[in-house]
């Protein structure tokens, strides 16, 4: 019985020292980082913040797209950069704006975030990763890559902490998921990885064209349209990335049928989706510190006309009374009072100097105002969302059960019970050999060991003497594994009504 009080007493030890949880690196206590994925077939997920997972696990659900934003110092940004499948590394992003694709069905392979701003040398940004078969990788900083190159893996999960500047790196075990490497890039080339105006402010943009729908983003004096192709543009967003200055991006769209547009800012559309209207004029302007600190020159490709010139700071590009279409653009920002863009620039050259053709003539002539004013009125959709939650689910020997972190798990089979806890395998310890059990009697004169039966016959039958017992010994051991698993759980539905747009209630403008 000494032993059995004994095994008890080890097994209680281990559990209590397992138990005590981990010291985990603590965020720096007024920042605050935020993050969402776009995930496939679920879509966009809730907002998750400092260390949460964002993604799904044990579902082989890619991801396509993130957001990040951070919160609690208005001197501290953050930009980012995803690898995705087909296109590679994309430009930065930064503050909440998407990297990535959407309805694209396109996979996030690898993922870069550095802070911004005047206090991003006062912190530290990790994250890690979940890919595909390669499972939770290590954790990277500061802009070091996390995922995998040249493998064509999916990333599925992430985690996010900011730290004060120099505090301890997370551990391994982080949060309730344990990274079964110390590696955070997993690539068949350089694991330095380069992605270009980190530095500097950027402008990104994309249209909408005829017959082909969302092009990708284009940055920094990138082709947005077709070329050869005779399609027109229909719908324009654009915005800027790593912003040092206050200010924005305003632009406004000449548009079939519709006239000028209402201004628009920092990546809303402008023009039309659904209509088959072509956009013929565009103007685009920089706002607050921004105007003040940069230049921004856009060009366009007009039908017939070809490339014009550049336009700058407002003015139009394009053309007036002509019903010609707009099938490219270029826009490009420069530090204030710098050279304008060349005749030849990115393998393009302008046909003419003149940014602006109206029926009158060329120049650079601003439109008149349309006579009519739009009022626009919200334009909604009821959409079915999905409530879930998620939760854990241990498996030992295959046999999956859920997990009820209050309680001791307690499993019956051959010859005796073993006792396991979540705990464990949070720890790591994913084997576990369980001891075997039995009732033995001893033979008083000689002491042989055994079974009732064995030992009755042989006391009565070789040494004539008597026998006693009961001993509780160990006959055997059983292997058995142990792991843990997060599910997500759908519990029901409701429905939201969502803003997708607007109409002016007067001449059916869309934006």
């Amino acid at each position: 019985m000494k032993k059995v009080t004994g095994i008890i007493l080890s097994i209680l030890m281990l559990i209590t020292l397992i138990s005590v949880p981990h010291s985990e690196t603590s965020a720096a206590s007024a920042v605050s980082v935020a993050y969402r994925t776009h995930v496939q077939r679920d879509g966009w997920q809730s907002w998750v913040s400092n260390g949460a997972m964002s993604g799904t696990s044990g579902e082989s659900k890619r991801l396509e797209g993130i957001e990040i934003q951070v919160s609690g110092n208005s001197n501290l940004g953050i930009q980012y950069t995803t690898h995705v499948q087909t296109y590679g590394w994309q430009g930065w992003s930064c503050d909440g704006e998407m990297s990535g694709t959407e309805g694209e069905s396109k996979r996030l392979e690898a993922i870069k975030i550095q802070l911004t701003g005047s206090d991003k040398d006062k912190y530290d940004v990790y994250y890690r990763v979940h890919a595909q078969t390669y499972g939770w990788l290590g954790w990277a900083k500061n802009g070091e890559p996390a995922g995998t190159s040249g493998y064509s893996k999916r990333l599925e999960g992430i985690q996010i902490v900011i730290v004060a500047k120099g505090a301890s790196a997370p551990q391994a075990a982080y949060n309730g998921i344990t990274s079964v490497t110390t590696s955070a890039y997993v690539t068949t080339g350089s694991s330095t990885v380069n992605v270009a105006n980190s530095d500097t402010l950027n402008v990104s943009y994309r249209t909408q064209v005829q017959t082909y729908g969302w092009q990708n983003w284009a940055t920094n004096g990138g082709i947005s349209g077709t070329s050869g192709q005779s399609k027109r543009l229909e719908t324009i967003q654009i915005k800027a990335s790593n912003k040092k200055y206050s200010g924005s991006i305003q632009y406004k769209t000449h548009v079939q049928t519709y006239g000028w547009q209402g201004w628009v800012s920092d990546g809303a559309m402008s023009g039309t989706v659904g209509q088959s209207k072509r956009l013929e004029a565009i103007e685009i302007k920089l706002t607050g510190e921004l105007a003040e600190k940069y230049d921004i020159y856009y060009r366009v490709h007009a039908q017939t006309y070809g490339w014009l010139g550049w336009a700058k700071n407002g003015e139009t590009a394009g053309t007036s009374g002509l019903s010609k279409r707009l099938e490219t653009i270029q826009i490009v920002i420069v530090d204030k009072g710098t050279s304008a863009p060349q005749t030849t620039y990115g393998g393009i050259t302008s046909v003419t100097a003149s940014a602006y053709v109206t029926n009158t003539g060329s120049g650079t002539t601003q439109p008149t105002t349309p006579s009519h004013t739009h009022t626009w009125v919200a334009v909604t959709e009821e959409i079915t969302v999905k409530d879930t939650h998620e939760e854990d689910r241990l498996i030992i020997d295959g046999v999956e059960q859920p997990v009820d972190y209050n309680k001791i798990y307690y499993r019956v089979g051959g010859s005796g019970d073993y006792l396991t806890m979540i705990a464990w395998v949070k720890a790591g310890m994913t084997e576990y050999d369980e001891p075997v059990y039995a009732n033995y009697y001893k033979c008083g004169k000689c002491g042989y060991l055994g079974p009732y039966d064995d030992v009755a016959d042989h006391a009565f039958n070789s040494c004539r003497t008597s026998f006693d017992g009961p001993y509780t010994t160990q006959i055997d051991t059983v292997h058995h594994t142990a792991s843990v698993k997060t599910v997500t759980v759908v519990d029901g539905t409701h429905t939201e009504e969502i803003v997708t747009g607007y109409k002016c209630n007067g001449c059916g403008a869309t934006k």
